[in-house]
């Protein structure tokens, strides 16, 4: 069973115990993510990330680092496009240990003016290192050219970006985001649900404060790109719309997207790895989120086999829409269910989902519960939704030599404004 809570200052909670385990884990959600960079601040939310870690108001980061390890804390931080999301895992006994000391993180992080142009080095060289896995550059470059404004940012930053950071845009980050209006916090395995909310009430009696509104959505450019590098081989990514994590056809969605690319028995990997022998991998997957859904490809070719890997991919996604098959369905629906299953023996990845799905619906559901939705939907409902499928118009961007497509070129990523 899953308990969910709003506390009087804003934060959500949502605990859910879990029987025979003996782990516990955390996911903090802290509403400051990279949609509240701006071209000036590009960047911010990963040095922020960076520096969370680095001490807090009576610890040092030499003492906070010996405590996390004290407490068994497996821990780490990501800065995503809404939220900065810290996580930890340890044994169930030292729960209330993690709460302590990863709600003051966030809460009241030291934020050192020492420890900035460390942090900064550290976002510059994550962002260098893009330029050498074609693969991270192109997934990055296929959401900032397709995703909605202002949740296109890499999450990266940019080299000008990080650059002009400095001490004062970080404490004003830390005070207008990291509060606890929009903070979701979730904990999944060995815990008692009143202990947790008794723990967490007391450790957050004193925070308050509500995140600034998000900027109006815009569409992005879209379109097609090249990115021109000195590699071998060349990197394909497209992009569709498709439902977002609100919409009651997401679960049609999904098996439709994994009937497609999802699995080795997919049409991408049969048809264009397999039989036309296009390229050396190629795979798809949906992306729902609270804002907006899309479909993401992504495969790896030659360059003279890039032009007919582009149509052939197109041809593919079109074609889903007049023959998609029971077995095609059944095989889809049996992957995604053995993923649910699966991940649900993690309480990590179920601290996870609890909270992304807090963030993206605004509700959780047990494994049982996600379970049923592909169970309930019929072969005819994939089928009879997959029709939208013939009049797909993907964003695409490839990274390869110059040449190996006809697009107009975009800047690689680490020089992007």
């Amino acid at each position: 069973m899953i308990a969910t809570h709003t506390l009087a200052n804003g934060l959500q909670l949502a605990i859910e115990r879990l029987d025979g385990v003996e782990s516990a884990s955390l996911q903090l959600f802290l509403p400051a993510g990279s949609m509240f960079d701006t071209d000036a601040t590009d960047g911010c939310a990963a040095v922020l990330s960076e520096m969370l870690f680095r001490g807090t108001s009576n610890l040092s980061s030499k003492e906070l680092s010996d405590a996390l390890d004290l407490a068994g804390m497996q821990r780490g931080i990501h800065a995503g496009r809404r939220h900065v999301q810290l996580h930890a895992t340890s044994t169930g006994d030292r729960l209330e240990q993690m709460l302590e000391l990863l709600l003051s993180i966030a809460i009241e992080p030291k934020l050192a003016a020492a420890d900035l142009e460390h942090a900064r080095q550290l976002c510059l060289q994550s962002l260098q290192h893009i330029s050498d896995d074609p693969q991270d550059e192109l997934g990055l470059a296929v959401g900032l050219r397709h995703l909605n404004r202002p949740f296109h940012r890499t999450g990266r930053g940019s080299q000008s970006g990080l650059s002009a950071l400095s001490q004062a845009d970080l404490a004003a980050r830390h005070s207008a985001c990291c509060v606890p209006e929009g903070a979701i916090l979730s904990i999944a395995g060995a815990c008692e649900v009143d202990q947790c909310l008794s723990t967490i009430a007391r450790l957050t009696e004193s925070w308050n404060g509500a995140p600034p509104a998000a900027a109006p959505t815009e569409p992005g450019p879209r379109g097609q790109r090249f990115i021109a590098q000195d590699t071998s081989q060349v990197h394909l990514g497209m992009a569709w719309d498709a439902p977002d994590a609100n919409n009651d056809e997401k679960v049609l969605e999904h098996v439709v997207c994994t009937a497609l690319g999802g699995t080795t028995s997919g049409r991408l990997f049969t048809e264009v790895r397999q039989r036309r022998s296009l390229c050396y991998s190629i795979s798809s997957q949906y992306l729902p989120s609270r804002n907006q859904g899309w479909c993401a490809l992504h495969a790896g070719t030659t360059p003279d086999h890039a032009p007919e890997l582009v149509e052939t991919c197109i041809a593919e996604i079109h074609r889903i829409a007049s023959d998609l098959s029971e077995g095609d369905i059944e095989r889809a629906r049996k992957s995604i269910i053995s993923s649910i299953v699966l991940r649900g023996e993690s309480t990590a990845a179920r601290a996870g989902r609890l909270a992304g799905s807090l963030a993206s619906t605004g509700t959780c559901k047990t494994l049982a519960q996600r379970r049923a939705e592909y169970e309930a939907i019929s072969v005819a409902e994939v089928q009879d939704y997959s029709r939208r499928y013939s009049d797909v118009d993907p964003t695409i961007v490839a990274i390869g030599p110059a040449g190996s497509l006809p697009y107009p070129e975009m800047p690689s990523l680490t020089g992007h404004p």
